[in-house]
């Protein structure tokens, strides 16, 4: 199970819950078949009500202090949003000479390479977490970047310009991964390894079907 204070451990219930809503919230959208501004607008309105929520559970913690650097905190701030921005200008660019080179869409190099590229971050910190025994750190990690990338990512991204559906399968595999994420916050250790390894063998096989759907 992962290792966590009953306090936190209803947190990441409760987050894992919103994470749920946003994916629901993400897929009942793509029924329309189109992704639009309109979409990006619901879906933004719904990550400000979650932030709402998650803001007023943080006031309401007992012992919470933050510690703060004032005009250093806003320049690592400031120096990090560059970076994000000139960092995903580069990524951009490279993931659209790569399709460009081997013929191969613009959604299969975004859903592979460039998922892959940005999800690095988070992938060094839930290894941290887990080095350090502290996997409620990981699971946290991981809902709140699926909230965070569908909710406010996705939605400024459809307000920019619209988005259509390439596949069924793909929204199915979204929900079906969020989903499987659940049985991480109540299993034994052995049996999260366990299914840690199937989601892994989940991944492979969803990249390798896609790829051979675009060399077919």
């Amino acid at each position: 199970m992962v290792s966590a204070s009953g306090t936190s451990r209803s947190a990441l219930v409760r987050h894992a819950a919103l994470m749920l809503v946003a994916t629901a919230a993400f897929a009942l959208l793509a029924v329309r078949g189109t992704l639009d501004a309109l979409t990006g607008g619901v879906l933004l309105i719904l990550f400000v009500a979650i932030l709402f929520m998650l803001l007023r559970e943080r006031r309401e913690e007992e012992g919470v202090e933050i510690e703060s650097h004032g005009w250093a905190d806003a320049l690592y701030i400031g120096l990090g949003l560059v970076a994000v921005v000139v960092g995903a200008q580069l990524v951009v660019n490279g993931a659209v000479t790569l399709a460009e080179i081997f013929g191969i869409p613009a959604f299969v190099i975004g859903v592979s390479v460039v998922a892959v590229g940005t999800s690095l971050p988070e992938l060094a910190t839930s290894l941290v977490a887990a080095v350090r025994n502290e996997g409620a750190i990981s699971i946290g990690n991981i809902l709140g970047s699926n909230i965070f990338n569908i909710l406010l990512v996705l939605g400024i991204s459809l307000l920019l310009a619209p988005a259509t559906i390439g596949s069924w399968i793909d929204i199915i595999v979204v929900v079906l991964f969020s989903v499987a994420i659940l049985p991480l916050l109540f299993a034994r250790p052995s049996v999260v390894r366990g299914w840690s390894a199937l989601l892994l063998v989940g991944y492979a096989a969803y990249m390798a079907w896609i790829f051979g759907a675009v060399s077919v």
